[in-house]
């Protein structure tokens, strides 16, 4: 389905409450773990695919736009699986884990900076995410 499509749609609150109960209530936490595995590693393959795309070292025939419309879709359905199985993104518990693992990353990307100021290894790949739209989500 066209992103143009997807945006398309609107789901209220209520609406949003009624799908999740049905999905809840009749997939077993069992299936609701499996199928966010399987998402997370949806996610995981296209991130690479990505990578591929901007590296252009192993190429590929897909667009750097249909990659990141793939990402985005990945993300929403792991996203869905979490919240059906009771992990929200917005979790005081999450939130936690995100300071704590972004303050040590910053740490060793610091702890890595070299005399001239500039990381000692690394790309321009940021860039050309933001070149080719990446702020788009």
């Amino acid at each position: 389905m066209e992103l143009e499509e997807i945006e398309k749609v609107e789901v209220t609150r209520q609406e949003r409450r009624e799908y999740r109960h049905i999905i809840e209530s009749t997939l077993p936490v069992t299936e609701l773990l499996a199928g966010g595995a399987e998402e997370a590693t949806e996610l995981a393959q296209a991130l690479l695919k990505m990578r591929r795309v901007l590296t252009g070292t192993n190429p590929t025939t897909k667009t750097f736009d249909e990659v990141q419309d793939n990402i985005f879709e990945e993300i929403a359905d792991l996203k869905l699986y979490l919240e059906a199985i009771g992990y929200y993104v917005t979790s005081k518990e999450v939130k936690a884990w995100e300071d704590y693992k972004i303050q040590r990353w910053a740490k060793r990307l610091k702890s890595n900076i070299g005399q001239a100021g500039q990381p000692r290894q690394g790309s321009d790949s940021r860039a050309k995410i933001e070149r080719y739209g990446g702020d788009k989500g």
